[in-house]
């Protein structure tokens, strides 16, 4: 009999610890535009932020030279990459955690507090609206392991690009 209670009471537990307004699952499910994401140093030598950005069609780069500005950021396309390069990262589009589409922008961590570097992604749905992420590179602040698999698969989608 406590076998049975404790089942129920479980599954009770797993029925209604998602809201109706919010999918439970670690990443999204309704299609995106475009995912921007980058890095961004304050010191450094040479272009201090680099940029890209991958929708359904396309992997594009912002060259322009520039210092990172956490909110005032607009991004302009001035390069399109190859379809080999675009082919080889558009995963990324699929594999976006629900956790960075809940906030319009938000930090985890302290980015570039000790000049290690910080990782940007703004994601963008199909209706437009944004949300901006800045990310620690440090191992130690992630609030969840979809984030931070998430940005590893970002840093190494970066290497592969420079």
């Amino acid at each position: 009999m406590k076998i049975k209670l404790l089942i129920l009471v479980a599954v009770t537990f797993v029925f209604f610890s998602c809201k109706k307004t919010h999918n439970c699952a670690p990443f999204k499910s309704e299609p995106l535009s475009s995912v921007t994401f980058g890095t961004f140093a304050g010191r450094c030598a040479g272009n201090c932020f680099v940029r890209w950005r991958l929708d359904n069609t396309q992997l594009t780069s912002d060259t322009a030279q520039q210092y990172f500005t956490y909110n005032a950021y607009n991004y302009v396309p001035r390069i399109v990459l190859a379809q080999t390069k675009y082919d080889s990262v558009k995963f990324l589009l699929q594999e976006v955690p629900f956790e960075l589409l809940e906030v319009a922008e938000k930090t985890y961590g302290c980015p570039d507090c000790r000049d290690q570097g910080g990782c940007f992604i703004e994601v963008t749905k199909n209706d437009g609206t944004k949300y901006r992420s800045y990310i620690d590179t440090d191992d130690t602040s992630y609030p969840s392991e979809a984030v931070k698999i998430f940005q590893k698969q970002v840093q190494k989608v970066i290497s592969m690009l420079r």
